[in-house]
């Protein structure tokens, strides 16, 4: 199983001789952990961020769990206060990140848990052998492995190098394409 967490989309695949047995896609990734960034901000804080700001927020203090071993420094941003109109410092830490998140969050695992329920019995002993893989810049975000695997009971490991890891699959598959039967539909 392989979860690549993008900017639009998660996309949730059981893979199997070569083809998806399984999938699932949810509008839920990078872009919309940075809008609930910004409307956290804007309701627990008074501040308005734009979206740079809010990718910042979550590149550098961004978390999955409110609980993490070794947590980042708090994150000093700046902002318009939506009150007074006189741009601000606010200073951030990554358990706020984790709450302004997590509705979002529920939604993947929820389709993780959607995407396992639809697997096929004789593929679902593989994936408790092998476990989940995350991929894409999603995948970053810390804790989500953790978070993942608490809920789905499955080890979770992210791939190396996860911003790389699709376009390097997609890459080998056109080497072989002739191995890939259904990439010739």
């Amino acid at each position: 199983m392989i979860i690549d967490i993008g900017g639009g989309t998660a996309e949730i695949a059981v893979i199997s001789l070569g083809g998806i047995t399984t999938f699932k896609s949810v509008k839920v990734a990078g872009d919309r952990f940075n809008s609930d960034i910004q409307e956290y901000m804007r309701k627990k804080h008074n501040i308005a961020i734009g979206e740079s700001t809010a990718e910042q927020i979550k590149i550098n203090v961004g978390s999955a769990v409110e609980d993490l071993e070794n947590p980042p420094a708090d994150y000093e941003f700046y902002g318009r206060n939506l009150l007074t109109g006189v741009p601000t410092a606010v200073k951030v830490n990554y358990r706020e990140v984790a709450q302004a998140i997590d509705r979002s969050i529920a939604q993947i695992e929820t389709a993780v848990i959607n995407a396992l329920e639809n697997t096929p019995p004789e593929l679902s002993a593989d994936i408790y052998k092998t476990g989940i893989y995350l991929a894409g810049g999603g995948s970053l975000l810390r804790g989500l492995d953790k978070r993942l695997s608490k809920k789905t009971t499955l080890e979770v490991r992210v791939a190396e190098d996860p911003l790389k890891a699709v376009a390097r699959g997609t890459a080998i598959s056109l080497k072989n394409f002739d191995k890939f039967p259904f990439l010739m539909k």
